[in-house]
């Protein structure tokens, strides 16, 4: 049986109300009629709500239970086309979704309200013990959060660190990372992001080969990632507080995401292999119209003397601030450390050797970690434009930047 969430709205003037009543017509029971005709099975629809006679309704909601499959995006188009040809013009479902059933497994077991045992019944208190027992982990993953964690935390259950340090939290930081790089591209700034390598293997007929046998093998995989800013205005960051190096607060960020082992800006490690002649990106000046942010730079693409390089070894930043060319970053993340194929560890509860826990697990996630870098720089670089540029208002912030623009273009 599926329990599905629908969402609706109605013209309420010929309706004696949202719920059932005998010999009367309503919203519950012609949504009754319609289900049931369509699903061919005597659903009944439990309204999330009460509104009176006449009341009009622009998102009510109320949810049903059915054998009757619905499991693709097209699976929903349909039945959601069908529904509302059944339904009279007065009555309009614009939504349809799964409730997550499997909320109801994990209600006690991770539970962040405390449980008065004392007022429960011993039958009660062996229900709620054994829920929790079932979903109880004690063997620890190498290269995950679990070992420090629940010393740290003093856990004796490792789910509350399995479930805690996820990746999952990235989704809120990918959500406002979007909005910023909305903003930033009111000024002509763009962000991209690409996969450089999975498990060093750089074509994507490579990648696809080395996925599909980590998935046979019970392996994961890990990569590197570019990430790069295009137009980004000269002195962002500064060279005075070490708390605003733009650098270093990029490279806290990045390696704030999950599974990310290593940070490289431009050239990266490489400088030190390299004499300074070889890695500072020398500067010149060109008789050309500017197209892009550097100094001398005018935002009328007016004929000047615009500074150019050859190289971009500094990735956009010199001295922890951006100097007019893209900004480049490249990350590093290790393999997924939850693996079908586990590795030799210990159990805390019994303290024997053995093999790790496996949960759920993907063979690779590079692909996401350059979403996720993409929208996380974005937040980083936002939050030092505003710092420059001023945040309160909107005209403010870009009458600042284009004034700003023109001092560069006079410097």
């Amino acid at each position: 049986m599926n329990r599905y969430l629908i969402s609706f709205e109605y013209d309420g003037r010929d309706f004696y109300g949202s719920q059932s009543q005998p010999d009367k017509r309503t919203v519950q029971d012609e949504l009754n009629k319609a289900i049931r005709t369509l699903t061919k099975e005597n659903t009944k629809i439990i309204m999330a709500g009460r509104l009176d006679r006449g009341v009009n309704a622009r998102c009510h909601t109320a949810h049903f239970d059915a054998k009757h499959k619905i499991e693709t995006p097209q699976d929903e188009f349909r039945f959601l086309n069908s529904l509302n040809a059944i339904l009279p013009p007065d009555i309009s479902v614009f939504k349809i979704e799964i409730k997550n059933k499997d909320f109801e497994n994990w209600k006690i077991p991770m539970s962040t309200d405390a449980i008065d045992f004392s007022a429960l019944s011993n039958e009660e208190k062996v229900q709620i013990e054994n829920l929790i027992n079932e979903k109880e982990i004690t063997r620890i993953r190498p290269g995950h959060a679990d070992f420090a964690g629940a010393i740290k935390y003093r856990h004796k259950d490792i789910r509350n660190i399995l479930e805690r340090s996820s990746a999952r939290e990235t989704a809120a930081r990918v959500a406002v990372g979007a909005i910023c790089q909305d903003i930033l591209r009111n000024f002509n700034i763009f962000g991209e992001a690409k996969t450089l390598s999975v498990g060093g293997k750089t074509t994507e007929k490579e990648i696809d080969e080395i996925i599909e046998w980590a998935k046979k093998e019970g392996e994961s995989l890990g990569g590197e990632v570019e990430i790069r800013f295009k137009n980004l205005p000269v002195g962002l960051g500064s060279f005075t507080h070490w708390d605003r190096r733009l650098d270093g607060c990029l490279a806290g960020a990045m390696m704030s995401i999950p599974a990310v082992k290593a940070v490289e800006i431009g050239l990266g490690k490489g400088v030190s292999d390299l004499p300074g002649s070889k890695v500072h990106d020398e500067i010149f000046l060109n008789d050309s119209k500017a197209m892009n942010h550097s100094a001398f730079n005018g935002t009328n693409n007016v004929q000047t003397r615009m500074v150019t390089r050859k190289t971009n070894n500094a990735g956009g930043i010199e001295g922890g601030m951006t100097n007019g060319e893209d900004v480049i970053i490249r990350l590093s993340m290790k393999p997924i450390p939850t693996m079908r194929k586990p590795l030799n560890s210990i159990n805390i509860k019994t303290k024997t050797e053995e093999t790790a826990h496996f949960e759920r697990a993907d063979t690779s996630a590079v692909e996401a970690l350059g979403t996720v870098a993409l929208n996380m720089a974005s937040i980083i670089l936002l939050d030092a434009f505003f710092e420059k540029f001023g945040p309160d208002n909107f005209d403010e912030t870009m009458e600042n930047f284009k004034n700003y623009e023109k001092y560069a273009a006079k410097f």
